[in-house]
């Protein structure tokens, strides 16, 4: 019974992508909460009818995915087309002869499932045959124009019979093995590809095709294209990966974060407290190592807890002489430049201040005005209001005062 396997091509250096000082391959950059590569094997994992999936990283690349026995892994080479063979031959081991390889570039994580299974439907259809390859594809909707080296206009091809070519690409194993060796140009020393009869086939320096598709048809193969999504982009420049997260975020649903905040200090013997970053004339003052902001540290606190980056007594311990008194609004800008950094802003947020004294509604508005302009954003995002404890508790007895917050991050496009 033939079976139905993806080969993945994640070994390249991605030369042309810049990644912002991150250190990453293309590959392993993050997409929305996951990596490029992840994203594209995990489209072909929701079939139940793949398989397996082959993944072919560098060879100093020990990169391992979720845990899935369907997934395997081997190392691939320096150019497309060998990391292409060199996956293949891992596959004459779990394979047979006959079984459909799916062939995808890792830097597509948009392919929909739905286009995968649409490719191996017409595959099937079109009788399982050697020689016979399917290929993802859209037409060309632009009009298209030959350009010389000095860029004169020197000719206008038609577009009516002009597609454009995406991965998958498949073929049956064996198809695929011939057609590529078939393709290769002239013998070098170097990596070795064995065929099915166990003969030796070197490797090459140049190759005359550009992907599988070329390789079936310059072996007298037959191709069918089969109608794709557009937004099956490949990640080559920075500004692609952009333009993926858009493409991703809607099946995904938006990407958000809530965070919730509580921070509760004593009263002691003074003339005034500071609350989100408002002096309020009082007959008591806040028991405190910083300024005593309840209302700010629950901030810092909800937006801390949005990014799972623990509360703020972590960052700004108590015990530290820096923090002696310090403005709080100096703590929040931290905090704001750290969700920043990480792609987040403020949606909105909701503060609820719990005291029997002082009356903070005449300084509502001010608050209000801080947050908004210390997280850049207007006004109406913010909410803060207050209630008392109907003069139960330690609050009620006028002791002490508490703050709660919550926020709500989105992502940041």
């Amino acid at each position: 019974m033939t079976s139905v396997w993806a080969l993945i091509v994640a070994a390249g250096s991605g030369k042309r992508f810049s990644n912002d000082g991150n250190g990453l391959l293309k590959q392993h950059q993050h997409l929305l909460g996951n990596t490029v590569l992840a994203t594209a094997v995990g489209a072909f994992l929701r079939i139940d009818s793949i398989a397996g999936v082959m993944v072919v990283l560098a060879p100093n690349d020990h990169t391992r995915l979720a845990v899935d026995p369907r997934i395997h892994y081997c190392a691939g080479g320096n150019e497309r087309y060998l990391s292409v063979l060199l996956g293949l031959q891992a596959l004459q081991s779990k394979a047979s002869p006959q079984d459909l390889i799916l062939v995808h570039d890792a830097a597509r994580p948009c392919v929909t499932t739905r286009d995968i299974q649409q490719l191996i439907s017409q595959w099937q259809t079109l009788g399982e045959m050697d020689d016979v390859a399917v290929c993802l594809g859209t037409p060309c909707v632009d009009n298209l124009h030959l350009v010389d080296a000095s860029f004169d206009v020197v000719g206008t091809p038609g577009r009516q019979s002009l597609w454009r070519a995406f991965t998958p690409q498949a073929a049956n194993l064996r198809t695929l093995l011939k057609s590529m060796r078939g393709g290769l140009k002239s013998l070098s020393s170097g990596m070795n590809f064995k065929d099915e009869s166990g003969v030796n086939c070197k490797d090459e320096s140049s190759v005359n095709f550009k992907d599988e598709v070329e390789a079936v048809i310059q072996m007298g193969g037959r191709v069918v294209m089969v109608p794709g999504s557009a937004d099956n982009i490949k990640i080559t420049h920075s500004e692609d990966l952009a333009a993926a997260q858009q493409i991703l975020r809607p099946a995904t649903g938006p990407d958000l974060r809530i965070g919730h905040g509580y921070d509760v200090h004593a009263f002691k013997p003074g003339d005034h407290i500071v609350l989100g970053g408002v002096m309020i004339v009082h007959d008591q003052a806040i028991l405190a190592h910083s300024d005593g902001d309840v209302l700010l540290h629950a901030v810092c606190d909800a937006v801390l807890g949005a990014l799972a980056l623990g509360d703020i007594g972590v960052h700004f311990p108590d015990t530290e002489a820096a923090f002696k008194a310090i403005n709080s609004r100096l703590l929040l800008a931290k905090v704001i430049s750290w969700m920043k950094e990480r792609g987040w802003c403020l949606q909105n947020l909701d503060i609820t201040v719990i005291a029997q004294r002082p009356k903070i509604r005449p300084y509502v508005a001010q608050m209000q005005n801080n947050l908004a302009e210390d997280f850049a954003v207007d006004v109406e995002r913010v909410n803060i209001k207050a209630t008392t404890t109907e003069r139960l508790g330690f609050i009620g007895r006028a002791e002490g005062i508490a703050a709660e917050a919550v926020v709500l991050l989105t992502r940041n496009n």
